[in-house]
Formats: structure tokens, sequence, C-alpha cells
């Protein structure tokens, strides 16, 4: 059974932030107003090193954990989801950004489909690395 944390809605744009751990991966995802459909994602860690050989049979309903060869060694967290997970959105609500234990795991930009890892080392399906100049435009303060 996934593991949830819930921002409140924006109060300007109606967007809500979730965070989801489903016991293999950990994603932060951005809903529309009505809660039905999701926006954006962001894959933020794994909860095991996974291989890329692994995901080639992963249910198409389930998101694929990120494999070891895309992801720095900081990315694999064997613990459950903390209980406090801490959201910062840009003034409009269109970008949010989560923190979890202090540290900004990940963002996603208003109008991107896929967010910004602290622990992506390339682009691709699960995202991009984190851009640290682009956060700072975006939420007007350094990243945790």
């Amino acid at each position: 059974m996934a593991d949830i944390r819930l921002s409140t809605v924006h109060p300007v744009s109606g967007l809500q932030a979730l965070v989801e751990d489903d016991g293999h991966s950990v994603w932060l995802y951005l809903r529309d107003q009505n809660a039905t459909g999701i926006q954006a994602d962001c894959w933020l860690y794994n909860r095991r090193p996974f291989q890329r050989a692994e995901l080639s049979q992963w249910p198409r309903d389930q998101p694929p954990p990120a494999p070891s060869d895309l992801v720095g060694p900081e990315a694999c967290w064997t613990a459950p989801l903390p209980e406090t997970a801490d959201f910062t959105w840009a003034p409009d609500g269109r970008s949010v950004a989560v923190i979890i234990g202090g540290t900004t795991l990940g963002y996603i930009a208003a109008g991107d489909r896929r967010g910004h890892s602290r622990y992506l080392q390339a682009k691709g399906p699960w995202g991009a690395p984190f851009d640290p100049a682009m956060y700072a435009r975006l939420f007007g303060e350094p990243a945790a």
C-alpha cells in the first residue's frame, strides 16, 4: 500500500502536490485543480537499487524506479517515507518543490511534465538533474 504526503491546495493556482512512496520508489506529483489528474511528476528516490533489466518487465500502471546507472549513490533510501514532507511553492502556484529531512529533493517547474531531482545524474524518462539556478529563479531562494 502506498504512503502519501499531501500539500494544501495552492490558493492561486488551485493545484495540489503530493509525495507518494509505493514501496519501490518515491515520487512528487502535481495534481490538477480537481485532484483527479496528474499534471507532472518528479522521481525523488528509490527504496532499493534497481538494475535497468528489472524495468523491462515493470507493470505499465506503476511508476518505474530509476535504474542505478542514472542515479547517484545517495538515491536509495531503505527507510519508509518520513512523516513530514514540506512543500515550497512559486508565488503563482504552478511550480512546487518538496523538502524531506531538511533537503530539497526535487521540484516541478511550471509547464514541465517531468521534474528535476537531486539524485538524477542525467536527463531521461525520470526527469532531469537538479538545477540550482533554475530553482532559485522559480522559488526566489536557494534550495535547502
